[in-house]
């Protein structure tokens, strides 16, 4: 768990800005696969999901796990990808769905490989 990134998306020019990253920092990088458990199954320091690319199956057995698991001490960042167009509402829908776990999770709308790997960077040197 120490030391792997999981990456749930499509998009090529974000896992790749991640790939960069793991491979400074000696990393391994895992692209799973949104029609599967993967985000549950895969032990990751990091866990990177695109929320409309993932199954909605996949999606709320992540989030029930999330919060079957509440109180335990795990250090992990999650980032949750939301849609390019930011909406307030969407934000608190998704906000709300995560309201059972403690899990610290960072939301964020679009793609910016720059902005996932600053927030990457940041929990690591804490």
């Amino acid at each position: 768990m120490e030391n792997t990134v999981l990456v749930i998306s499509p998009n090529a020019q974000l896992i790749q800005d991640i790939k960069d990253f793991c491979e400074s920092k000696n990393m391994k990088l895992f692209v799973g696969d949104p029609n599967s458990p993967d985000v549950i199954a895969v032990p990751s320091k990091v866990c990177i999901v695109e929320k409309d690319f993932m199954d909605k199956k996949s999606w709320n057995d992540w989030i029930g796990f999330l919060v079957d698991n509440k109180g335990e001490d795990v250090e992990q960042l999650l980032i949750v990808i939301l849609p390019h167009s930011f909406s307030e509402s969407l934000l608190e829908e998704v906000k709300q769905e995560f309201d059972g776990s403690d899990a610290p999770i960072q939301f964020m709308f679009g793609y910016d490989g720059t902005l996932v790997v600053e927030l990457m960077k940041k929990f690591m040197d804490t």
